[in-house]
């Protein structure tokens, strides 16, 4: 171990090939912390230099054998443009698209170039937050800045877990507020807008590689699906299976944004009209190729056509992508469940799918308290019948009976009671009969005839009725007076709805 010189092979101007000693120094020594040999070139002909130089890096190997050199030192030396490279070359090994890939490395590169950060202990959080200001005051909107951050951030954060950084200097900083500038918020399209956009299209000349016909099951097909313009033009014949009862559609791995296969259910009508269409353009043929990156472009046309404002007067736009938009707002209109909508709208989080791209009209909102029980005063006769020992009252009716419900708790445990009264003769519309005393010993009959007491099987049901006084006791042989219809509401807490009178006779 030490110096030396090692005999190395070269060529001539004659292409003769020769070997001599090399004409710089090298040195070898046992690395401390593996035991093995290490060689290393002193890039020195001095023979005294080169011995300064191997003591140096003999000396260096201690110290990080012993833990007293920083780890990051190497790659810290290093140009941010090599490691920018290096990043965006792992971002394509993890799959992500091209366009997306390349679209980040050229945002932290206008960062880095824009500050001037040469290496990485010359990246100031400061100096980052000056250059997105200068892009806002360039006209440059809240969200584009926040894009711009997001990728030095996400550059940063992958220098940490790829161990070339001990941390980022810039982690701390939030973007900005979007709610305050917004420059291109979407719409959904109501249901007469859209049977007016693909009544026109079918109509309408070939725009953008697409006839009408085919623009319109396109425009349809993203309103039942969500898909979304790259995906409408990866879809073959195959990507639809029509062999099943449930048709569906399925996007490769490789076209999804979230890099996942997708299968999507088609309506009946909708899988028909694809199944036609395939037919017509052959097997080998891309049926929604239109042309790439013009997918806004070839809608707006169409809106136009059929007289839709493309932008309305809140300046949301109807673009290609407020298909997606409303598909999310009509499943939440038709009441599926908001797990459901994020599932079929392949969203991360609940949020996105709920607060991006779900919109409600103001009169959704508004009909929305008529759900809520109804908390009004209804005047003496309940406070008495709270009184009694009656609670939670309300009266439903239905057809020509009207249901008898109660909760309450009877000997330690909940218990529910159910009669039904009608009309004396014609039986059209029930009648609110009087809060009369029942004994438990006494038969209690209902307007339709039917009698019941603590020895048909419903003693509990009886002896409810008879200490909460729900019913009006009938006298044999004369008319009935509207039976029981006294009805106590349901209750929050109710498990079931009203039996019907023929349970209890």
């Amino acid at each position: 171990m030490g110096l030396y010189r090692p005999t190395v092979t070269r060529s001539d101007k004659h292409g003769r090939k020769t070997r001599k000693k090399s004409s710089v120094w090298w040195g070898s020594f046992r690395d401390p912390r593996t035991g093995e040999s290490v060689r290393i070139s002193l890039k020195t002909q001095d023979r005294k230099s080169a011995q300064l130089a191997l003591s140096d890096a003999i000396h260096r190997a201690h110290q990080e054998s012993a833990g007293l050199v920083n780890p990051f030192e190497k790659e810290l030396s290093r140009p941010l443009a090599d490691h920018i490279e290096d990043w965006h070359a792992a971002l394509r090994g993890k799959g992500n698209a091209p366009k997306h890939a390349g679209l980040l490395k050229t945002r932290a590169t206008a960062i880095v170039n824009g500050c001037r950060f040469i290496a990485w202990s010359d990246i100031s959080a400061s100096r980052v937050q000056g250059f997105l200001k200068t892009l806002r005051d360039g006209g440059k909107s809240a969200q584009t800045a926040n894009f711009y951050l997001q990728a030095i951030k996400q550059f940063a954060k992958w220098m940490v877990a790829d161990r070339r950084a001990p941390e980022s200097p810039i982690a701390h900083l939030s973007g900005f507020n979007t709610r305050t500038d917004r420059r291109h918020d979407r719409r959904s399209l109501t249901a007469d807008e859209l049977r007016s956009l693909l009544t026109v299209t079918r109509t309408q000349p070939r725009r953008y590689g697409l006839d009408g016909p085919v623009r319109t099951i396109l425009y349809q097909l993203v309103c039942e699906t969500g898909l979304r313009a790259e995906e409408c033009r990866t879809l073959t014949p195959v990507s639809f299976r029509f062999d099943s009862d449930q048709p569906m559609v399925t996007v490769g791995a490789a076209y999804t944004k979230n890099r996942q296969t997708c299968e999507l259910p088609l309506r009946l009508a909708t899988a028909k009209t694809v199944t036609e269409l395939v037919r017509e353009l052959g097997d080998d043929v891309h049926p929604f190729r239109f042309w790439k990156d013009r997918g806004a472009r070839m809608l707006k046309a169409d809106l136009e056509a059929a007289g839709i404002a493309y932008v309305d007067s809140a300046g949301r736009y109807a673009d290609f992508h407020a298909l997606r938009h409303t598909f999310v707002t009509n499943l939440a209109s038709g009441g599926v469940h908001p797990k459901d909508a994020q599932i079929l709208a392949r969203h991360s989080t609940i949020g996105l799918t709920m607060d991006r791209y779900t919109h409600r009209a103001v009169g959704d909102v508004a009909n929305a308290p008529s759900v809520l029980p109804d908390l009004s005063d209804r005047g003496p006769d309940r406070d008495s019948m709270r009184a009694t020992g009656t609670y939670d009252v309300d009266e439903i009716e239905t057809g020509c009976c009207t249901s008898v419900v109660q909760t309450g708790h009877f000997g330690g445990s909940r218990a529910e009671s159910a009669d039904v009264g009608r009309s004396g003769n014609d039986g059209d519309s029930p009648r609110v009969g009087s809060c009369a005393k029942v004994l438990p010993s006494q038969s209690v009959t209902c307007g339709a005839g039917r009698t019941v007491s603590p020895t048909d099987g419903h003693n509990a049901t009886v002896a409810q009725l008879a200490e909460q006084r729900f019913c009006k006791p009938q006298v044999a042989g004369s008319s009935p007076t509207g039976g029981c219809s006294v009805s106590p509401a349901f209750s929050s807490t109710s498990s079931s709805i009203a039996r019907s009178c023929a349970r209890l006779s």
